[in-house]
């Protein structure tokens, strides 16, 4: 019974030692791994046996909460953002340090001016298509809730470049022509209305150019102030695609 007692005790202390040994890992995830300017980054903590946490941020803030989320700039250009982890543990004897970094593009953004009013779509997509008049490589930008302001003139619902061939573009400059029946070196953009302004017609390109660069791979469009049909509506754009 004595050395039944001796061993109780010696195990607890063996217990509280092991305890006090257990490794602190510091680790976490991202929602994704390239995001657009203006998205958010979910930070999800997924560290072992941490008790308290320091994060740092790209913006240079520090954060202590176990999850973090992480809005960046609508401005953002192509970057690379890092964020870091910092774990403790109870008693802050012991600690782990992790990192983790994304890609970032710049939102899309095309405006019909003079005034300006300014579109940011929800998503943008870029491939190509065929039928009988033959093939094109067409970007789409979507604003999704069909924004609008109090003059319809103003409202937009989605933005069109189109392209002549099957295959993206290259870096160059392209002429602008005032219909999608494209020649090379041609492009095409179309700034759709909203569905229920009856009577009231698209914004098309007459004439100018756009700016194509491949950026980080990406497609990089830029068009500023092209000429419509309306004399006082000029449209411009500074379109990645994704």
């Amino acid at each position: 019974m004595k050395k039944f007692k001796t061993i109780i005790p010696a195990l607890l202390v063996a217990i509280t030692i092991s305890s006090c040994y257990k490794k602190t890992e510091a680790s976490f995830t991202t929602n994704k791994s390239e995001y657009i300017a203006g998205d958010t980054v979910h930070l999800k903590n997924t560290s072992t046996n941490g008790h308290s946490y320091l994060w740092a941020l790209p913006n240079g803030d520090k954060v202590t909460s176990a999850n973090v989320d992480y809005l960046i700039p609508r401005n953002q250009g192509f970057d690379k953002l890092t964020f870091i982890l910092n774990a403790y543990s109870r008693r802050e004897k012991k600690s782990s340090t992790v990192s983790n970094t994304v890609n970032v593009i710049p939102s899309s953004v095309f405006a019909v001016d003079s005034p300006a009013y300014s579109y940011y779509p929800l998503n943008v997509y870029g491939r190509s298509y065929s039928d009988w008049r033959g093939s094109w490589w067409e970007i789409t930008a979507n604003v999704g809730n069909y924004q609008n302001s109090n003059s319809s003139l103003n409202a937009a619902g989605s933005l069109m470049i189109r392209f002549s061939g099957s295959v993206a573009p290259t870096s160059g400059i392209y002429l602008l022509q005032p219909n999608d029946t494209l020649t090379s070196g041609h492009a095409y953009v179309l700034i759709k209305r909203e569905w229920w302004e009856y009577g009231q017609e698209d914004y098309y390109s007459l004439s100018g150019q756009l700016n194509v660069n491949m950026t980080n791979g990406k497609v990089h469009v830029v068009f500023t102030h092209i000429d419509t049909k309306y004399a006082m509506r000029k449209i411009s754009g500074d379109i990645t695609v994704p």
